[in-house]
């Protein structure tokens, strides 16, 4: 595992339980936390804690009583960021289970770090990194609510909590043209929105929040650069 780079970790919830979850804000860009689709509420204390993440953490369902390791959901999830991310961007899975191993395995023949860990692997590791990797977020949301939180329905499939940091109008139009720029020169660009908002967030990791992501890509489109039909993304140039 490399300092200074974009990482993403993907794990069951129970392994929330098993971890120093602080350490996860200073060495991750993005947690993906899946949860039997059978649990209504998260513990309070635990939602103080995750707080901090803002848009970093993503919930997802799956079924934890047929896949108790959450291999399906955690492997379709991997396989999925896989394919439209830069190879940059390191992938983490915390699990016992060696099933994983096949998986973990094809993704570093590609050409991206990957590993399975487990939560003494990474205390060890996490506790070296801390030390070199970039700050936490300046700013958080305020919680107020004292109940426990409800998972609505449509939150089951991935839930997010929102920054509380909002990016200036000249920042927007800047990425807007480096984007421009950057797409021009390029052979592959992205097919569809989703893609898109990756290839962003892989040149401008500052726009964590699917909202400022948004607004660069109404950007592009308020400037004839791309259309957007049904999820497609069609070049003007």
């Amino acid at each position: 595992m490399y300092s200074n780079v974009r990482r993403f970790v993907f794990l069951p919830y129970a392994k929330l339980e098993e971890v120093a979850v602080k350490k996860f804000d200073q060495v991750c860009e993005r947690l993906y936390v899946f949860v039997d689709s059978r649990v209504e509420r998260l513990p309070l204390s635990l939602v103080r804690k995750m707080q901090k993440f803002g848009e970093k953490v993503r919930w997802i369902s799956g079924d934890m009583k047929a896949d108790p390791e959450m291999v399906g959901p955690i492997s379709f999830q991997m396989g999925k960021l896989h394919a439209k991310l830069h190879p940059a961007t390191e992938f983490v899975v915390f699990s016992d289970s060696a099933s994983f191993d096949s998986l973990v395995k094809m993704i570093r023949k590609s050409g991206r770090q990957c590993m399975r860990l487990n939560a003494a692997d990474w205390e060890d590791l996490a506790a070296e990194l801390v030390a070199v990797e970039k700050p936490t977020l300046d700013s958080v949301v305020p919680f107020v609510t004292e109940q426990p939180v409800l998972l609505q329905e449509e939150e089951k499939e991935s839930l997010a909590i929102s920054p509380g940091t909002n990016m200036d109008e000249e920042r927007v139009q800047e990425t807007v043209q480096a984007t421009f720029e950057r797409l021009i020169r390029s052979g592959n660009r992205p097919a569809d929105v989703e893609t898109l908002k990756s290839y962003i967030l892989i040149h401008h990791p500052e726009f964590s929040s699917y909202d400022g992501l948004d607004r660069v890509i109404r950007g592009l489109e308020a400037s004839m650069d791309i259309q957007i039909r049904e999820g497609e993304v069609h070049y003007n140039f």
